[in-house]
């Protein structure tokens, strides 16, 4: 994959509790590397209320769930 700029993705939580709402931002750049590419993703203004733990969990699920559907060639499931 060549070297991608990346853009900012804004993320809103819409939740009953005051300590888990707010937007925070994404920035996922991506870079090569051997035999693939990098991924960064950096997080910020992430609510008071989310625990680091499972932010951190969250962050990790989209790119694996990615990586899967790539291998898969595209098919999901």
């Amino acid at each position: 994959m060549r070297r991608s700029s990346s853009r900012p993705e804004e993320v809103e939580f819409e939740t009953s509790g005051p300590a888990f709402r707010g937007t925070m931002t994404m920035t996922t750049p991506l870079t090569d590397a051997p035999g693939g590419t990098d991924a960064l993703i950096v997080r910020e203004g992430v609510p008071g209320g989310m625990p680091a733990a499972g932010n951190e969990a969250g962050a990790r699920m989209a790119p694996a769930d990615l990586a899967r559907l790539a291998e898969a060639g595209g098919r999901s499931g």
